[in-house]
């Protein structure tokens, strides 16, 4: 058994569908070369010490924190999770995770999802497990059910698998092939917001305005149908263009921002294809999809108009041991 094992696992990001996808609808989301790393090592029994030291990219819990074994403090979700896969395989010594992250927390990147299965993929690696990744799927959304209240799971399936995801409620999730290179940069509105809020904000005005939710529903199938077509095709400036549909209907049932409208409305003017808000909006990143020779240039207008921007690419591998 090794001294200590480490667990790497992507961020996310969704290039159509949130929000609709809790009531029913296609999300299609991707992978990305961002990533919460994980490592574990053996402890006392009964023991389990999480712990992490500037967790984010934005400074966000800059300060170390530390939980020894209570399901109530900052890693409650994280220490239920853990305690569900030593249970689950009859482990009886307690485990020192030691976390770090360069995902925006709070953001729209399925940071709390990636940190979850990397600490997953550590546990497995420490003690030896061979962790099916539908199991790991299972386990991650211990952490997620108390953090989200009832996510869709397409964070953490992403980040477990890898490339490009397709997930509906009623079909589950499917990998998706990609013909091409999506090229995108991300842009932080460096304003933190509640995922949990965001998405019963928006479901409430769905339930409030029934012909807004049926004709954004009928479209929103339409969208994700058309984005798998761009994906398997490297269509990239259709792809670009069904974003952009996808962000009017966000807008439109108050899921974007002042702060993230002013990013997509920069990256637009610099080139982008298409660019929109990804996770729960509010607040959080924004994607914007382009060619390789703009990507400088969107960068830059994303800087220009108050946002943090980071150029990144799709991940293909997902969750791994490292």
């Amino acid at each position: 058994m090794p001294a200590r094992s480490v667990g790497l696992a992507p961020a996310k990001a969704i290039l159509v569908g949130e929000h609709f996808v809790v009531s029913g609808a296609m999300a299609i989301a991707i992978a990305i070369n961002l990533y919460a790393k994980a490592s574990a090592g053996l402890a006392p029994r009964g023991s389990i010490a999480i712990s992490a030291k500037g967790l984010g990219m934005c400074e966000d819990g800059a300060e170390s924190l530390r939980e020894s074994g209570s399901e109530s403090g900052p890693f409650g979700p994280l220490v239920s999770m853990v305690k569900a896969f030593l249970e689950r395989y009859g482990i009886e010594q307690g485990v020192d995770i030691r976390l770090s992250s360069e995902i925006p927390l709070s953001a729209g990147l399925g940071s709390s999802a990636a940190i979850a299965v990397s600490i997953l993929v550590a546990l497995s690696s420490l003690f030896g497990i061979r962790l099916e990744r539908e199991e790991m799927f299972e386990l991650a959304f211990v952490s997620e059910r108390i953090l989200h209240g009832n996510p869709s799971g397409i964070d953490h399936a992403t980040s477990i698998y890898g490339g490009a995801i397709a997930y509906s409620p009623s079909r589950g999730f499917r990998r998706l092939p990609v013909a091409g290179e999506i090229s995108l940069v991300v842009g932080d509105t460096l304003k933190r917001r509640s995922t949990k809020e965001q998405i019963l904000k928006v479901q409430d005005f769905l339930k409030r305005n029934p012909e807004i939710a049926r004709e954004a529903f009928e479209r929103i199938r339409e969208i994700s149908e058309g984005a798998i077509s761009c994906l398997e095709g490297g269509d990239m400036e259709g792809l670009g263009e069904l974003m952009n549909e996808n962000q009017a209907l966000l807008s439109k049932v108050g899921a974007s921002s002042e702060e993230l409208d002013r990013l997509i409305e920069a990256s637009i003017a610099a080139g982008a294809f298409g660019a929109k808000l990804t996770g729960a909006g509010g607040g959080g990143c924004m994607i914007a999809l382009g060619p390789p020779d703009a990507l400088g240039a969107i960068e830059e207008s994303i800087r220009r108009a108050g946002g943090t921007p980071y150029r990144v690419k799709m991940d293909d591998m997902g969750s791994r041991a490292c």
